[in-house]
């Protein structure tokens, strides 16, 4: 095992504790290292438990930051994407488009929704492009901003995430509003990775929507909705995969959906 990358601590196949050793300059690393390796047996047999438990710890924590790591990189596509539906909506390159965006997704949201309405866009993609940025801005944002920006806290068992929003409450339908803050919430790998899927389910189906607008602006008319895209605007709704048409694979792609939410 590596514990932040520079103490080592290996373990027989036994599961009895091995050897120590250290790759760093930090002195503090150092002497910890020196002094496990100077304990007996015995005594690296009663540490053994804890070092153990340590290890496992750490363990959840770095496939954690990984899973936000990779939240991060997922939503900065999305972000982009977002971005170039401004273009043949408004008509406009790039460039002018980085010069009024708002920064805020559910302020760039809520602004697409209002421009949809200034376009001749059948009511069909309408509804659908707009149930896109209704997802994005709601379910989607919401729970990468708290992901991203809230506190964590490794406890014994678990990853917590703390919610520092001061706010105020009501406990129970009869009882006055209190203020909270410093919520916790139990947090897991697998869940930040559950957003990520849904985050990469929105960023096709907007870059699909992109691809309809470009349509639009260059042909003057929308091209069909495919409708194995309606899913996609849906909460929860994850592709598993998108795949091409064996008969015409230039066409754009559509996304393969688990059984139950096609």
């Amino acid at each position: 095992f590596f514990l932040g990358g520079v103490l080592s601590i290996r373990f027989s196949t036994s599961s009895s504790l091995q050897s120590v050793s250290v790759m760093s300059d930090d002195p503090i690393e150092t002497q910890l290292a020196m002094t496990l390796a100077a304990l007996s047996p015995e005594e690296l047999a009663k540490l053994q438990p804890i070092l153990q438990e340590t290890l496992k710890r750490f363990e959840g924590a770095t496939q954690y930051s990984r899973a936000v790591g990779d939240l991060c990189a997922s939503w900065a596509w999305l972000d982009r994407v977002l971005d170039e539906i401004f273009e043949p909506i408004l008509d406009c390159p790039t460039e002018q488009v980085a010069c009024i965006r708002n920064e805020n997704t559910e302020a760039r949201c809520n602004m697409l929704s209002r421009l949809l309405h200034t376009i001749n866009i059948p009511a069909e993609w309408h509804s659908w492009v707009d149930g896109i940025l209704q997802r994005t801005r709601g379910e989607l944002a919401k729970q990468r901003n708290r992901i991203v920006h809230d506190a964590w806290v490794l406890d014994a068992q678990t990853i917590k995430r703390i919610d520092k929003r001061a706010m105020l409450r009501k406990p129970g339908a009869r009882e006055a509003k209190k203020l909270q803050f410093d919520v916790e919430h139990p947090e897991t790998a697998e869940g930040v990775e559950q957003l990520i899927q849904y985050t990469f389910t929105v960023t096709a189906a907007l870059r699909y929507a992109n691809w309809a607008n470009r349509q639009w602006r260059s042909e003057g008319r929308f091209p069909p909705l495919d409708r194995r895209w309606l899913p996609a605007s849906r909460q929860t709704a994850q592709a598993q995969y998108l795949r091409s048409d064996p008969e015409d694979p230039f066409q754009q792609l559509f996304p393969v959906w688990p059984e139950g939410q096609d």
